[in-house]
């Protein structure tokens, strides 16, 4: 593995994780005001523990609920 590509893999972690903090607070902000409730974001109510399934279903719906109406 070249030194490149291990930068751009720790970039796009990076960017991956900025995004989810940028999400995550935005739909706190947003069940705050009142605009979404828990239930829309987590149906079942599921601890984040899957990290596989966390990634494909749980994080474009939480990308999408904080981009819905941006704050």
């Amino acid at each position: 593995m070249t030194k490149e590509t291990t930068n751009e893999e720790f970039i796009s972690q990076k960017q991956i994780a900025d995004m989810l903090h940028y999400s995550v607070q935005t739909v706190i902000k947003k069940r705050k005001l009142g605009l979404i409730n828990s239930r829309q974001f987590c149906p079942r109510g599921r601890v984040f523990i899957d990290r596989k399934k966390f990634l494909e279903e749980d994080m474009p719906r939480l990308i999408s609920l904080a981009n819905k109406d941006k704050l």
